[in-house]
């Protein structure tokens, strides 16, 4: 097709289409409008929705005393709630006290909570696990420390959950049942 063959069908479509164009000129600017607001809201949505608002909360402990160095252990859990609309990640979990040290060697959100000995030290660290806007997620978590017996065992514990979407971490100061190895908020 030459040049001016190409001139000629535009011309023509021009010609043709005008008048149409004229006479719904209104309702299809108000469509595309409505379409560019549509968008708009969404994309505004999406840019301003709401932060990560994570949570814990059902926290327990569990510790194990024995003389036995292989065999003292801390098994606990909690639940993770993130009510913002944002995923944000778990990345640190800790069980803190002034003068006793437990080390944390296992974090998962799979069903642990009743772990052999064998299998303690082998599921490994899986951080950062990813709480989704609006949802809630089981971590369980295993570890070791230096307690003998149950009388050196202390009467209050505190978990400490880090996030990545808050500067601060999140404490759960706890207490042991009373004639129980648990630890409860």
């Amino acid at each position: 097709m030459s040049l001016a063959s190409l001139e000629q069908i535009f011309r023509w479509l021009a010609k043709s289409l005008w008048p149409l164009l004229k006479q719904h000129a209104i309702p299809i600017t108000a469509i595309w409008a409505a379409a560019a607001a549509i968008y708009i809201i969404l994309l505004m949505k999406r840019l301003f929705r709401s932060k990560a608002e994570p949570d814990v909360t059902y926290a327990q402990v569990k510790v194990e005393p024995c003389d036995l160095p292989s065999f003292r252990y801390i098994q606990g859990s909690f639940l993770a709630v993130n009510s913002g609309r944002k995923p944000c990640n778990v990345m640190r979990v800790q069980v803190l006290h002034e003068s006793l040290n437990f080390e944390i060697s296992d974090i998962s959100d799979e069903i642990r909570e009743e772990v052999t000995l064998r299998d303690r030290g082998k599921i490994g660290k899986q951080l950062p696990l990813q709480i989704n806007g609006n949802k809630t997620k089981r971590i369980f978590f295993i570890g070791s420390h230096k307690i003998e017996t149950l009388e050196e065992l202390p009467e209050k514990l505190s978990l400490e959950v880090t996030f990545d979407c808050r500067k601060e971490p999140l404490v759960n100061h706890m207490t042991r049942e009373s004639g129980t190895k648990t630890y409860v908020p």
